[in-house]
């Protein structure tokens, strides 16, 4: 055989021997994409033994993973002899976006794409060609995984090599089961954390203090520069409450309003909002200079808004759409918390008042003859039943001189603890008077200039009041605005006292 023969023979020797190397390689990965489906695999272990895989089933420099997190893409490379994964942030690479948008493969060439750019930084130099193919499972696209070559490959590595597509598609599962894993463990978080936050806020019963608490709770649950609560008070449709953390209170009672702004939008239209960048939109009322970004969901009980959930902070995209979920499941729950909080400041209020009616009971009833006056030949009797607790029902019997008695029947406009007041005014004024002088008229003329000038005009007093002498058995009276006045005759007759006035 000539040396040229040789030679080509040799040749041919290694290129079958380097096949078989990379068919072995390929065999291989093959082989270990099961260990991706390992569940006790974090996220960037997980990403580095796929990518390790994904190197060793196609004979490529770089490996770059783009995974979408739920809140936002991350981007992960490694280099082909490197055991160390390198971050790159958001998706760099418009191939890879290409195929998270299409599910489909692709190729390129060009190196005038932002990818390509990144990708020559990572290569230290220009790649040849990158190959993306999608991670799918089901229907949804989880990731993208893209190799790149710093030289042209062999034909055959073009093609969507089958080691390669078992690595994607075994990343495909292990991804969609990590997500799953870290969905379950973010939930359970979340409802521990949410029990442990209703505990808290279930050991206060008074409302300022459970809005304090479900305030303190919030900045808990979510990272806030700023957190307020406000109720809205349904008749009015103003804020009727406000708890803040982070605002110039003095400054966000001026400008904050329930049918303006972020909050009303939410309040109006019961959906929870997320503003990446405030100076973008135009509802936004600046409280607070630094606040760049914005959380708003509504406070629901039953189907009412009773309030809005407003969380600030001093940087852009703060809030993403599991913050907008977890701050509006914690609104239900904090709602119930308010409205039973409500229910027992008025149940507090109630017992309070039922309280104040019992005690201004008795001192009306103190007012009134405790009991009939005992005169010769005569029996006289008097009863008040107000329609409520208290009101302005009065009759009395008052000693005069010469064992005269002044017997008065008033009542006073309107029911209840004001009319009791005006009543208890009035009585004094009328025995004071009688001090003075026991006639009918002037002592009505006396306390009526009295009234008006102590009285708004939305009261007034009617009244009888008549002076009577047993041993004549006459009776001067004089009637001022009150019903006449019966004069029951011994054989059954009834005449209406209908003078005076």
């Amino acid at each position: 055989m000539s040396s040229k023969g040789r030679v080509s023979a040799q040749r041919s020797s290694e290129s079958q021997l380097e096949a078989a190397r990379r068919q072995i390689d390929e065999l291989g990965a093959l082989a270990e994409t099961g260990e991706l489906l390992d569940p006790s695999l974090d996220l960037s272990r997980l990403t580095l033994r796929a990518l390790e895989l994904a190197l060793r089933a196609v004979p490529a420099d770089a490996a770059l993973l783009v995974v979408d997190g739920g809140d936002g893409f991350t981007s992960n490379y490694l280099l082909r002899g490197e055991t160390r994964l390198q971050e790159l942030g958001e998706c760099p690479s418009m191939l890879a976006r290409e195929v998270l948008e299409s599910g489909e493969e692709g190729v390129r060439r060009s190196v005038a794409s932002p990818g390509a750019r990144a990708m020559a930084e990572v290569l230290g130099g220009e790649p040849a060609v990158r190959i993306a193919v999608p991670l799918r499972r089901a229907d949804r696209i989880l990731g993208a995984l893209e190799m790149a070559y710093r030289y042209e490959p062999e034909p055959e590595f073009l093609d969507h090599s089958p080691a390669l597509g078992s690595v994607a598609a075994n990343l495909s599962i292990a991804l969609d089961n990590a997500r799953l894993v870290r969905e379950h463990a973010r939930r359970a978080r979340v409802l521990s954390l949410l029990f442990d936050v209703g505990t808290k806020i279930s050991d206060h019963v008074e409302l300022d203090d459970v809005l304090d608490a479900i305030v303190d709770s919030v900045r808990e649950l979510i990272p806030a520069d700023a957190v307020g609560i406000f109720l809205i008070d349904e008749k009015t449709n103003e804020i009727r409450d406000t708890t803040m953390r982070g605002y110039d209170v003095s400054l966000a009672e001026a400008s904050l309003k329930a049918d303006s702004g972020i909050l009303g939008w939410v309040a109006e239209s019961a959906q929870g909002l997320i503003v990446p960048d405030v100076s973008k939109d135009p509802r936004y009322v600046e409280v607070r200079p630094s606040t760049r970004s914005e959380l708003a969901a509504p406070l629901k009980y039953e189907d009412r808004v009773i309030g809005v959930f407003n969380l600030e902070s001093d940087e852009l995209s703060a809030y993403g759409p599991r913050d907008l979920e977890l701050l509006t499941t914690f609104g239900n729950q904090a709602a119930i918390s308010i409205v039973n909080a409500r229910l027992h400041e008025e149940v507090t209020e109630k017992r309070l008042l039922e309280q104040q009616l019992e005690i201004a009971r008795g001192i009306q009833e103190s007012l009134l003859p405790r009991e009939s006056p005992e005169v010769s030949g005569h029996f006289l009797a008097g009863t008040a039943i107000p329609s409520q607790a208290v009101g302005g029902d009065y009759f009395d019997f008052v000693p005069l001189s010469g064992d005269r008695w002044a017997i008065i029947i008033a009542d006073v406009t309107g029911h209840g603890i004001p009319a009791g007041l005006v009543m208890a005014g009035f009585r004094a004024e009328i025995r004071a008077a009688l001090r003075h002088d026991d006639e009918p008229r002037h002592v009505f003329a006396v306390v009526n200039r009295a009234l008006h000038r102590e009285l708004a005009p939305d009261y007034f007093v009617t009244a009888f009041l008549g002076v009577y002498c047993p041993d004549s058995g006459k009776l001067v009276y004089s009637n001022a605005g009150h019903p006449a006045g019966l004069l029951i005759q011994r054989g059954g007759g009834v005449e209406p006292l209908t003078e005076g006035g």
